[in-house]
């Protein structure tokens, strides 16, 4: 029986995978570790960058709107006008300010500009990434 199989594979010609089949599955490789990159870094990335910048904007519009709805002017022009009673009464005078400060505004601000500064990093992780990947693969060729 063995001989049988010996003989009968011994005719067939040798079978070999097409030329071009080990340049199109690298390709195709390629062209899925760059669509993973895009969906889980260079989309998210942009996005988050888009809507952090609009929450900083949003924030800090919020937050001048609020000092200069307040009066806080005329506490920041005492600074100018009577610099003797701003000094004599300085502590008094710097917890007034803090006071009339709008703090949630400039904890939207500093927190936007945070998830903008992680989005853009993001974002630049998966950019390097396809460059690298790309001199890689040409490389390769």
């Amino acid at each position: 029986m063995r001989q049988d199989f010996e003989k009968l594979f011994g005719r067939l010609p040798e079978i070999e995978p097409p030329t071009e089949l080990l340049g199109r599955i690298y390709s195709r490789i390629d062209r899925e570790e760059r669509h993973r990159v895009w969906k889980r870094r260079i989309i998210p990335g942009a996005v988050g960058i888009i809507a952090s910048m609009a929450a900083v904007v949003s924030s800090a519009l919020a937050g001048v709107r609020e000092i200069s709805g307040q009066g806080s002017q005329t506490v920041f022009s005492l600074v100018f006008t009577d610099t003797d009673m701003v000094v004599r009464y300085g502590l008094d005078f710097l917890s007034t300010v803090a006071e009339s400060l709008p703090v949630a505004d400039i904890l939207g601000v500093l927190t936007a500009s945070f998830v903008a500064l992680l989005s853009g990093a993001a974002l630049a992780d998966g950019i390097a990434s396809v460059r690298d990947r790309h001199a890689q693969n040409s490389s390769l060729i």
